[in-house]
């Protein structure tokens, strides 16, 4: 019974199943053969990549003169910003004609409008839009400015005179009181208008000093500026070439002072259009006519060198 018992275990033995240490080495090999593959994989997924690298840095350099070459070429860009000599509502003002000579190669983005005064435009929300506009690039060719012509020669004319008591210096009619206070306030303007330019973009600042108006007593739509003031002063029975040199004295001052504006801010230029226009180029009393504002271009491309 013992023998039997003996041998039956001896039978179970041998046919047991293996134990687990008789499944190592099968998954050794697997394991060796899963990391083969994964180097595998590795390798062709860098050399893939190197391969990408290499491509995209040669597309770089091929693509390098052709973005210089663009850069050269981008159109150069102004900012103008004004009142009626630079947008004229009855017509076509300087910066139409302007736009016409450089035609497509060069952006004009005019935001100048008919009426404005040098305070009007640098108040809210006139002042925030140029301002905004302007802060959009630093890469302004250059900033285009019309303003004081209004406040100048405009519909406060009369203030800057005295009453005529028989003075034969043209001069002598101009109130130095009152013109020097307005004078004052306009420098700061200017010089406002210069800081809030030089903050934004390294681009210079070109000032219009408009030309010599003409106190004919020739109005638009109803509207007279400078006849009407030498009559209320007394001026009624002057000839045309005495007042015409009041107003020359008044606006040559006023060109004086955008000089001044340049020589305490570095950005600002004065455009030398002052002796320009002949009478016949006249429309009105402060308006050139169509040729008129075509020489005024000629002078301003000119001076900003397009």
């Amino acid at each position: 019974m013992a023998k039997k018992t003996k041998r039956a275990r001896v039978t179970a033995r041998k046919s047991a199943p293996p134990n687990r240490k008789a499944t190592v080495p099968s998954r050794r090999v697997a394991s060796t053969v899963s990391e083969l593959a994964v180097r595998k994989a590795s390798i062709k997924l860098f050399l893939a990549q190197r391969a990408h690298a290499d491509a995209l840095e040669r597309l770089q350099r091929e693509q390098r003169p052709r973005i210089a070459k663009a850069m050269v070429a981008r159109k150069p860009r102004i900012l103008v910003e004004g009142d009626s000599w630079f947008k004229y509502d009855c017509g076509h003002g300087v910066i139409w004609y302007l736009q016409s000579a450089l035609g497509r190669r060069v952006e004009i983005v005019n935001l100048a409008g008919s009426t404005a005064t040098l305070s009007g435009m640098l108040d809210y929300p006139q002042r925030k839009e140029f301002e905004t506009v302007l802060r959009s690039s630093r890469d302004w060719h250059c900033v285009l400015f019309s303003g004081g012509g209004n406040d100048a020669v405009g519909s406060h004319f009369d203030k800057w005179l005295v009453p005529d008591y028989g003075q034969a210096d043209p001069s002598q009619a101009i109130d130095y009181n009152s013109w020097n206070i307005k004078r004052g306030e306009m420098r700061a303007h200017f010089v406002k208008l210069a800081e809030i330019v030089a903050a934004a973009t390294d681009a210079p600042l070109y000032v219009n000093a408009y030309d010599f108006a003409i106190p004919n007593g020739i109005g638009i739509l109803g509207k007279k500026w400078l006849a009407p003031a030498f009559k209320k002063k007394g001026y009624g029975q002057r000839t045309l070439d005495f007042k015409c040199a009041v107003v020359r004295t008044l606006l040559q001052d006023f060109a004086n002072l955008i000089s001044e504006v340049g020589v305490q801010c570095p950005n600002v230029r004065l455009l030398p259009t002052q002796g320009t226009l002949e009478r016949r180029d006249w429309e009105n009393e402060l308006h050139p006519d169509s040729g008129g504002f075509k020489k005024i271009a000629s002078v301003v491309r000119r001076a900003i060198n397009l």
